[in-house]
């Protein structure tokens, strides 16, 4: 059995795999060999430090993930981990969409273009791109953000990670809606359709 994941790309690669170190419990280490790199540790031209890998002189940094689970009629249909963001959108066509995010007994309705749940390493993704604030990533903290908002009260929400969000969204025109995890399609989202993130 492996220590250590080793990655060699880009930011893609990294989230790609965090999702197997979890599983497996152990550590990832990024190598950068693609465009984007925040993730990664080391750059191509750094890779004389491995050396402290084997040594044992390295830290290891914790990040929060989200379990991301996608309901029919209260039926689970699937259930993701995301390392960045889960997304509702109206896809490649930008029509407004009606989302609401339940927080227990409280409720949260936005109009906009989409809606972004991300983690602190998340915050520097898509969610930033979209007016979010950049979370520091030893936090733990789960951020809403909404995309192009119909109003000018919507704002990037921070919440603590013990929060269970409840996401449900429609469109009055029949835009098709996706949930997207970590930049990845993974359902169409319905009225009947019910977001759980924790």
């Amino acid at each position: 059995l492996a220590d250590v994941i080793i990655t060699i790309g880009g930011d893609g690669t990294i989230i790609r795999y965090a999702k197997r170190a979890a599983v497996d419990n152990k550590p990832i280490l990024g190598i950068n060999a693609g465009r984007v790199g925040y993730l990664a540790d080391i750059e191509q031209n750094e890779l004389h430090l491995i050396s402290k890998l084997i040594k044992g002189d390295y830290r290891v940094e914790n990040r929060m993930m989200l379990d991301v689970e996608f309901l029919e009629n209260g039926k689970t249909i699937g259930r993701y981990s995301a390392l960045n963001d889960a997304v509702i959108t109206s896809g490649f066509i930008s029509r407004i969409v009606d989302i609401s995010v339940a927080v227990g007994k409280d409720a949260i309705s936005y109009r906009a273009d989409g809606l972004i749940v991300s983690t602190p390493t998340g915050s520097t993704a898509y969610s930033m791109s979209a007016g979010g604030p950049i979370i520091d990533p030893a936090t733990e903290n789960i951020c809403i953000t909404p995309i192009c908002s119909h109003s000018l009260s919507a704002k990037p929400i921070l919440m603590s990670a013990d929060t269970t969000l409840t996401l449900k969204s429609y469109s009055k025109k029949r835009t098709e809606i996706y949930l997207t995890v970590d930049g990845r399609k993974v359902a169409n989202v319905k009225p009947f359709s019910e977001i759980k993130i924790t």
